[in-house]
């Protein structure tokens, strides 16, 4: 390559822009091609120009803002060699749609888009739909100790409850039956109700 031609573009190129002063602004869509089949093949990025605007340089971040909001509804999908798909890019360059004269690269890491791994992929499915076919497991429950009062197996019976009747002497009159309050009932006591003895029942437990 000539190198005084390369120069004269060089400069040609730096007084369009005023050195950098005056940029421009490209919009471009971003789509997945296929190259390199000599080399095996492989896919990258393809930059087609959309729209260019040059402004000056301390106006180019917000016009870079706005023309990004406007050109967005034009992405879709994913850059992938499963599903495909468009980006949108907008970048501030020293040339008008100065990716678009690329049209395609030669092999270099940078330009190859990303593609999943087909066997992890599928290793991944599989292991999900193996969990997914497992029960669910049961909730663990922690063995009580066997000296807990309060454990579920080990509860103490209720007791039962036995009653016995036995006759005790009458606290009231002493067991005589009577009263020196004469004015009621004649001075009968109306706890035993003159026999001088009380029923009283007595619980056992079992």
């Amino acid at each position: 390559m000539n190198p005084f031609k390369s120069l004269v573009k060089r400069v040609t190129r730096s007084f369009e822009t005023l050195f950098g002063l005056v940029p421009w602004v490209n919009v471009y869509t971003v789509s997945r091609a296929y190259g390199g089949a000599e080399a095996g093949g492989w896919y990258y990025r393809k930059y087609k120009c959309e729209q260019s605007k040059q402004t000056w340089r301390w106006a180019a971040d917000a016009l870079q803002c706005q023309l990004q909001r406007k050109f967005e509804g034009l992405a879709w999908g994913i850059l992938s060699s499963e599903t495909d798909g468009q980006e949108i890019v907008v970048l501030i360059e020293q040339r008008k749609a100065g990716k678009e004269y690329v049209s395609r690269p030669p092999y270099e890491p940078q330009y190859i888009v990303e593609q999943p791994d087909r066997a992890k992929l599928e290793a991944l499915e599989q292991q999900k739909a193996a969990q997914e076919m497992k029960p669910a497991p049961k909730a663990y429950r922690k063995k009580r100790p066997s000296f807990w009062s309060n454990s579920s197996s080990h509860k103490t019976k209720p007791l039962k409850q036995t009653s016995s009747k036995q006759m005790k002497r009458c606290l009231r009159c002493n067991g005589t039956g009577k009263t020196r309050y004469k004015h009621i009932q004649n001075g009968v006591c109306f706890m035993c109700k003159g026999s001088g003895k009380v029923r009283t029942y007595r619980s056992k437990a079992s």
